[in-house]
């Protein structure tokens, strides 16, 4: 008697992360990627001072945050079909915005292949909305403070991750960055300013995550009591590197 050991296939990296740069065309434009892209990143390269967009599928397409900034989260003001519209099979749909998709002006976009639809976990002491993909090594997570030190979330990786951003919804707060590098400091991803380590304290709890929960403090930046979104990266083998 003998078995046949199968080997999992390779990652295929298009099959998870695409970046796509296109020219604007003032009406309603699909960009394909290559798959159902979970989170995308644009920025409109004509004008250096126009803002990064972030738009995912577990928080809603119609649903804007600013990678630069601290503003709260935008709901696509006016009519909706203007701005981005929707996840689909092989990309994604944006319409006339200027933000998106103005006829004069050149994008470029990043985007990243999740989990599809949310799921609940539980790992941490709050309860979180998931969508993961762990072989590709991403994660979003989606969660409501509660304002207590030492609460955790699940992250859904599988493994420790190794970089992650954190941004509360509602509000004007800071982007959270902690990476394995540099691992008991703190970054802001919307300033320039360097890692500091007494952001480790308020914002972590000075906790590492583990491989299944980030642990946080009690401070607004991450533990409010508003709801937040994670980003959650690690790295894979022949795939991404942090």
């Amino acid at each position: 008697w003998w078995e046949i050991d199968y080997a999992p296939d390779p990652l295929v990296p298009s099959d998870n992360f695409n970046t796509v740069a296109y020219a604007g065309n003032g009406g309603t434009q699909a960009i394909t990627t290559g798959f159902t892209p979970d989170l995308v990143w644009t920025k409109q390269r004509s004008s250096p001072s126009r803002d990064h967009l972030l738009n995912d599928s577990v928080r809603g397409a119609n649903k804007i945050l600013y990678p630069n900034l601290t503003n709260a989260q935008d709901t696509a003001g006016g009519p909706s079909s203007a701005y981005f519209n929707s996840f689909d099979s092989n990309g994604y749909t944006i319409g006339s915005s200027q933000y998106y998709n103005d006829s004069s002006l050149n994008y470029v976009s990043w985007s990243w292949k999740a989990g599809g639809a949310a799921r609940n976990n539980t790992d941490g002491s709050i309860a979180s909305l998931v969508s993961a993909n762990t072989a590709a090594g991403f994660s979003i997570v989606s969660y409501t403070g509660n304002s207590t030190v030492g609460a955790t979330i699940g992250h859904g990786l599988g493994v420790k991750p190794e970089l992650f951003f954190i941004k509360g919804l509602s509000g004007i707060r800071d982007w959270i960055a902690w990476c394995n590098e540099d691992n008991t400091k703190l970054g802001y991803l919307n300033y320039t300013d360097a890692f500091d380590s007494s952001r480790y304290s308020w914002a972590l709890n000075s906790t590492q995550p583990t491989s299944t929960t980030i642990t946080f403090s009690n401070d607004a930046a991450t533990n409010g009591s508003g709801n937040y979104i994670a980003y959650c990266w690690r790295s894979i083998a022949g795939y991404s590197k942090i």
